[in-house]
C-alpha cells in the first residue's frame, strides 16, 4: 500500500489511502472549503449591491449548526397553531344579527328564515359562553388507568391482544408433527455432534428414528418453526470493513483495495459478495423473552431489587445508571467483544459481538444460554473499522429507544419495550476500536481523559448516536484484562526476568527472585490444587513450564490465594512482598460483592500509593527502564472512578466474553470453512433459544446432566434435603468436640454456650461416612444431588475431601 493513491469520487483528486477513507466517511474538506469561498464571495457581492440600493435587505442567515442531520429552528417564532386560535379564550364571542340571506342560484333550495330564532338563542348550545374551567374538568385521559397502553399504536394493540388470548389458552403449542424435528435439533445443537454422526442415527435406531429428518431438511424446517434468521451484510474479504452506512455503495475496500463482489460460478453476469457478516437481530429476541412467563418474571429483577443505602452491589447502583431507566420494563444492556482464534492461533481471528442482559439476576445473567450473540465478525484479520459492523445494531438501539410493542407474559399486558445500552467493555484494543481511538499505541492512549482535539478533522464515533451511552463513562476498564492479564504477569516477569522483561535491567536488582526459588514456587502451584476445593477455581498450572496454559482465572488464584503464601520470605527485602500484598488487598476489595463509599475512597488512595511505590521500586526514575511503566499501570488510577460510576467490577469484566469464546472454539467446525461453521453454530443456538421461549419448551428440551438416583440411607425430620449413608459409627462425644459444637449451636439456637455444653454431656455421637444433598429438577421433581464423603470414614480418597457450598 506504500505509495498508492486513489481518486476521490467527490473532489476527483488523487489522495493517499488514509485521506481517501476519511473523505469517504466524513466528506471532502476541499468541497467544504470551496463552498465556503463561494458563500463568502456571494455575501460580499450582496453587501455591495445593498449599499448601492439595488437589492433589498434580507434577514440575517442562520448560522450552521455543528450537529449534522438536525433541523434548525426558524429565525422568527412560528404562528400559533390553528387549534389554538379556535380555543383561545381571548377571542370574544360575537353575536351577529341574523339577516335575510341574499339571493344566489346556489341557495335556491334554502328555506328563508330556517334555523333557531332569536327567542331560542339562550337555550342553544351554539351561543353558550365559553368556560375553559369546565372543559378542563370534563377532559379525562382515558389511558390514565392503563399506563401500559401509552405509546402503543392501535394495530399493534390488536396484535398483542391475540397473544394474550393465546396465553390464556395455554400459549402457543408446537404441532405434534414438528415435535420430532425440534427434539432432534435440540439434541444436535446441545451435544454438537457432527453431521456425519447425526446421519447415522436413523440406521443405528431404525425402529425408533426411521423418520428422523436429515440435516438439510432439518435446518429448513427449523427456519420455519423459529421464524428467526440472520441478516447477511457484505463485508471485506479481509474483514476490514462492512459495507454499511457511508460505505454502503462502495465496491472496493478503502483499506486493502480488495473488490467487494466476484462473478457467480454458474452465471458470470451475476455478482455475489466475496464475504458476508451474519447479523442476528436483537429486537425479536428481546420481545420473545417477555413472551415466556418464567423468563418474564426473571426480567423483573431490576425493577424489584431494593438497593442497600450507601452500598454498590450491582451495576444499577452506579452513579451513571441512576439517571436512566424509569419504567419497570426498560432493559439495560451491555456490549462486549474480543478477538478469538478459531484454531488456537493468533494468525486468524474472528470477533464475536455479545450482549449482556442486566435485567436478569447476577447469578444467571452471564450463563451461556442467557448471553445474546449479535454475530461473529469473520477473519482472518482484525476489523479496521468495528463501527461499520455495529451499524445494524446501532439502528436497532435507536428503534428500541423510541419503543417497540411487546407483550409481558408476567402481568398479561401489552407494553412498549425500551432497551438502552449502558455499558461497553472489553480489553483495551477492543474498546479502542469501539470508541474509534488509536488505542494503546496512540499519543493519548487513555480513554478516560477528556483530551482537547486540536486537529481540524473532527468527527463523532457512531456509538455516540446510541441513546443512554456516555463517553467515556460507559466504557469502564476491564478488571480481568487489566489485573490478571497485565499487572500480575508484569510483576512475575520482573521478578523472574522472563517474558517481555527478559533483557530488562542489569540483572542485579533487589527485587529479583533466585532461579531455584522460582522453580520451587512454580512446582508448588499445581500441587496446591489437591488442598483447594474446586469451587474456588481451576488447578493452577506450573507458571514456569506451562506459561501458555495460564488463564485469567488461574492468575486470579495465583495472586490472591497462592501468591501470599508462596512468596512469603522469598525476597531479599520485604518491601517488595508488602507491595504485592497491598495489591492483593486492593484486588479483594474490588471484586467484593458489596462496596461502600468508604471502600471507594480506600481503593482510590490505595491504587495511587501503589502506583507511586511501583515507580519507585521498578522504574527508579531511570529513562532506560520506562518500559516497566505500561498503560495498564496508569489505568489502575481510574478503577475507583469506574466503580463509582458503573458499580462493582464483576458487573462488566470480560470473564463472560472469554467463556463465550471458549465455547465457540470448542464447537466442531470445518477446517476449510471455519467462519461459515461458526456462523451456523451461533444461528442454531439463537434459533433453539427462540423455540424454547416461544413454545414454552424450556423444561421439555432441557438436557443438562443431573444425578436422578437417590441413595438409600437415613433422613432426619429437621434436614429433609439430606440423606445420610453408611458407613457410620457411634462414638462417645469428646470434651473438646463438645465445646466446639456448643459454641456453634448455642448462638444459632439461642441457648447459652454453657447450657448447651452441659446438655451435650454424655451424649453419643453418630458419625456418617457419606451424605447426599437432594435437589429439585426443572419439573419440581426431587432428584439426587452431590454425594459428600467424610475423609475419616472413607480413607480411600486421595484428594482433599473439603466441601464448600454457596447458598
Amino acid at each position: 500500500m506504500a505509495g498508492t493513491r486513489w481518486r476521490c469520487p467527490e473532489c476527483h483528486e488523487m489522495r493517499a489511502p488514509k485521506t481517501y477513507r476519511r473523505h469517504q466517511k466524513y466528506g471532502c474538506p476541499s468541497l467544504r472549503r470551496r463552498a465556503s469561498k463561494l458563500r463568502t464571495a456571494a455575501e460580499a457581492t450582496l453587501t455591495r449591491l445593498r449599499r448601492l440600493g439595488l437589492v433589498a435587505r434580507s434577514p440575517p442567515p442562520h448560522c450552521p449548526s455543528p450537529h449534522f442531520n438536525r433541523r434548525h429552528p426558524p429565525n422568527v417564532p412560528p404562528p400559533p397553531a390553528f387549534c389554538e386560535l379556535l380555543q383561545s379564550p381571548a377571542l370574544p364571542v360575537v353575536d351577529h344579527a341574523m339577516g335575510e340571506p341574499g339571493f344566489d342560484p346556489n341557495f335556491r333550495f334554502v328555506t328563508p328564515g330556517a334555523g333557531p330564532g332569536p327567542s331560542s338563542r339562550e337555550q342553544s348550545p351554539r351561543f353558550a359562553p365559553y368556560n375553559p374551567a369546565e372543559e378542563e374538568e370534563e377532559e379525562e385521559d382515558p389511558l390514565a388507568a392503563l399506563p401500559w397502553m401509552h405509546g402503543i399504536a392501535p394495530h399493534d394493540y390488536y396484535e398483542l391482544i391475540v397473544q394474550e388470548e393465546l396465553l390464556r389458552k395455554g400459549g402457543l403449542r408446537l404441532p405434534d408433527y414438528h415435535r420430532l424435528t425440534v427434539q432432534a435439533f435440540n439434541y444436535k445443537v446441545d451435544t454438537d455432534i457432527s453431521g456425519r454422526a447425526y446421519s447415522k442415527l436413523p440406521r443405528a435406531f431404525p425402529d425408533h428414528l426411521a423418520n428422523l429428518p436429515m440435516e438439510p431438511k432439518l435446518q429448513r424446517q427449523i427456519d420455519k418453526i423459529s421464524a428467526f434468521g440472520a441478516r447477511a451484510i457484505h463485508c471485506c474479504i479481509n474483514s476490514c470493513i462492512a459495507y454499511t452506512g457511508v460505505y454502503q455503495r462502495l465496491e472496493l475496500c478503502p483499506w486493502c483495495g480488495e473488490a467487494r463482489y466476484t462473478a457467480h460460478r454458474k452465471n458470470p453476469v451475476r455478482r455475489v459478495p466475496r464475504r458476508t457478516f451474519h447479523y442476528l437481530p436483537l429486537i425479536p429476541r428481546l420481545i420473545n423473552l417477555f413472551r415466556s412467563p418464567p423468563m418474564a418474571e426473571l426480567l423483573q429483577y431490576r425493577s424489584r431489587r431494593r438497593p442497600k443505602p450507601n452500598t454498590l452491589s450491582d451495576i444499577f447502583d452506579g452513579r451513571y445508571y441512576l439517571q436512566l431507566l424509569q419504567d419497570n420494563t426498560d432493559m439495560a444492556l451491555g456490549l462486549s467483544t474480543d478477538g478469538v482464534g478459531p484454531f488456537k492461533t493468533r494468525k486468524q481471528q474472528c470477533w464475536p459481538l455479545i450482549i449482556i442482559n442486566y435485567n436478569l439476576p447476577p447469578s444467571i445473567r452471564t450463563r451461556l444460554e442467557n448471553i445474546l450473540c449479535l454475530g461473529v465478525i469473520p477473519g482472518p484479520r482484525t476489523p479496521k473499522e468495528l463501527d461499520t459492523f455495529l451499524e445494524p445494531f446501532i439502528d436497532e438501539l435507536e428503534e428500541l429507544a423510541r419503543g417497540v410493542p411487546a407483550f409481558n407474559a408476567a402481568n398479561r399486558h401489552p407494553f412498549v419495550l425500551r432497551a438502552y445500552l449502558i455499558a461497553a467493555f472489553g480489553d483495551m484494543p477492543a474498546v479502542a476500536k469501539m470508541m474509534e481511538m488509536k488505542g494503546p499505541n496512540g499519543k493519548l492512549p487513555c480513554r478516560a481523559w477528556s483530551a482537547v482535539l486540536t486537529n481540524r478533522h473532527q468527527w463523532t464515533c457512531p456509538l455516540a448516536r446510541v441513546p443512554g451511552l456516555s463517553f467515556p463513562v460507559s466504557f469502564p476498564h476491564d478488571f480481568m484484562h487489566l489485573i490478571f492479564e497485565n499487572i500480575i504477569p508484569t510483576l512475575f516477569d520482573l521478578w523472574t526476568r522472563s517474558g517481555n522483561f527478559e533483557a530488562f535491567g542489569s540483572g542485579t536488582e533487589e527485587y529479583l527472585l533466585h532461579p531455584d526459588v522460582w522453580t520451587t514456587i512454580a512446582e508448588a502451584c499445581p500441587l496446591a490444587g489437591n488442598n483447594i476445593p474446586y469451587t474456588f477455581g481451576c488447578r493452577v498450572p506450573d507458571p514456569k513450564k506451562k506459561r501458555a496454559e495460564l488463564t485469567a482465572e488461574a492468575r486470579l488464584l495465583l495472586a490472591t490465594m497462592l501468591g501470599p503464601v508462596l512468596l512469603r520470605g522469598r525476597f531479599v527485602h520485604q518491601k517488595y512482598y508488602r507491595h504485592f500484598i497491598e495489591l492483593v488487598r486492593l484486588i479483594n476489595m474490588c471484586i467484593d460483592f458489596e462496596i461502600t463509599p468508604n471502600d471507594i475512597v480506600t481503593i482510590r488512595e490505595g491504587f495511587a500509593k501503589w502506583v507511586k511505590d511501583y515507580e519507585k521500586y521498578y522504574y527508579m526514575n531511570d529513562q532506560a527502564r520506562l518500559s516497566a511503566c505500561t498503560l495498564p499501570l496508569h489505568a489502575l488510577l481510574h478503577i475507583a472512578n469506574d466503580i463509582e460510576a458503573m458499580g462493582p467490577v464483576w458487573a462488566y469484566w470480560a470473564f463472560p466474553m472469554e467463556r463465550f469464546c471458549g465455547a465457540l472454539t470448542r464447537a466442531s467446525m470445518s477446517r476449510r470453512f471455519p467462519y461459515s461453521s461458526i456462523n451456523r453454530r451461533v444461528l442454531q443456538l439463537a434459533q433453539l433459544s427462540q423455540i424454547k421461549l416461544v413454545y414454552g419448551l424450556t423444561e421439555e428440551l432441557e438436557l443438562d446432566e443431573r444425578q436422578e438416583n437417590i441413595r438409600h440411607g437415613v433422613q432426619y425430620d429437621h434436614y429433609p434435603d439430606l440423606v445420610f449413608i453408611n458407613p457410620s459409627k457411634t462414638l462417645p462425644l469428646q470434651r473438646s468436640l463438645q465445646l466446639k459444637i456448643a459454641k456453634y449451636l448455642g448462638p444459632v439456637i439461642g441457648i447459652p454456650v454453657e447450657d448447651m455444653s452441659n446438655a451435650l454431656a454424655n451424649r453419643p455421637l453418630k458419625v456418617w461416612g457419606r451424605m447426599q444433598r437432594l435437589d429439585k429438577s426443572l419439573a419440581e421433581a426431587v432428584v439426587g444431588g452431590d454425594v459428600i464423603r467424610g475423609l475419616w470414614l472413607c480413607p480411600v480418597i486421595k484428594q482433599c475431601a473439603m466441601h464448600h457450598m454457596f447458598g
